[in-house]
Order: structure tokens, then C-alpha cells, then sequence
């Protein structure tokens, strides 16, 4: 079991993940961090990019993450 520990100074930078004691910001921040679709999207793009997945297939994957963060909102709102 993995742990993290615990930054020796206050951070001013964003560490993308793991030992976040060590790690520098993987860039600077795009997009706004309040759209959680955009989010979403940014990271499939990534993923789908980084594993040659087709252009069509990744379209799919996209429709289903919208529907289903769509469908995550309304549950929150009512």
C-alpha cells in the first residue's frame, strides 16, 4: 500500500499526482478547472491519444463520459 507524505513547505505549485512532495506542476493550468466536462474531455482526449484509439471510437467514448456527466448533473440538481 502506497502513501503519500507530507509536503515539508507550503506547495504554489499543482503536482499532477503520487509524491507530491517532489513533484512540479505538469504545466500550466488550461481551460477552466470549474468545467468538469471540459475536464473530462481533456483527459479522454489524452488517454485516446496516447493509446491510438480511432478518432470514431473516441467520439463514442465521448458521447457516452457527456451522457453520463449530464445525467450525474441532473441527479445532484433534483
Amino acid at each position: 500500500m502506497a502513501a503519500s507524505r507530507p509536503a515539508s513547505r507550503q506547495l504554489d505549485d499543482r503536482p499532477p499526482m503520487g509524491d507530491i512532495a517532489d513533484r512540479k506542476a505538469a504545466g500550466p493550468v488550461r481551460g477552466d478547472l470549474m468545467d468538469g466536462r471540459h475536464q473530462l474531455f481533456t483527459v479522454l482526449e489524452g488517454w485516446a491519444e496516447e493509446r491510438n484509439v480511432s478518432a470514431e471510437r473516441t467520439a463514442e467514448i465521448r458521447q457516452l463520459v457527456d451522457d453520463w456527466y449530464v445525467r450525474a448533473l441532473w441527479m445532484t440538481i433534483y
